[in-house]
């Protein structure tokens, strides 16, 4: 996951990759893609993340316009409820990679 969601990022650095990640990463996933929309970020992050897999772009702005007003109780079944591809564990997968790819790019660039 790209470096504007550090907290995200070292969520799914603990998650083993089987299933989909827990509450707290879905909740996360929330708040980061609400930062990101409030600082002019997503559109970085979602063009870098669909590299990574080619319907990121989508879905990571379609669920921004959706998390934008929404204070669920649990992030994980709203977020599914807004797109079932969140409950799947080849969306979630290539996220961690992406963030180790895009830090391997910014030091061969520095």
């Amino acid at each position: 996951m790209p470096d504007s969601m550090p907290a995200l990022s070292r969520a799914l650095d603990a998650w083993d990759g089987r299933g989909v990640p827990d509450e707290h990463a879905f909740a996360l996933l929330a708040a980061g893609l609400r930062e990101a929309q409030q600082s002019g970020q997503l559109g970085t992050v979602a063009r870098r993340l669909n590299f990574a897999q080619p319907e990121f772009r989508s879905l990571l702005m379609c669920t921004a316009r959706s998390v934008r007003d929404e204070t669920p109780s649990a992030w994980k079944p709203a977020l599914i409820e807004m797109d079932e591809r969140w409950n799947s564990p080849e969306i979630w997968r290539p996220l961690p990679a992406a963030r180790s790819s895009e830090h391997a790019q910014a030091t061969a660039s520095a």
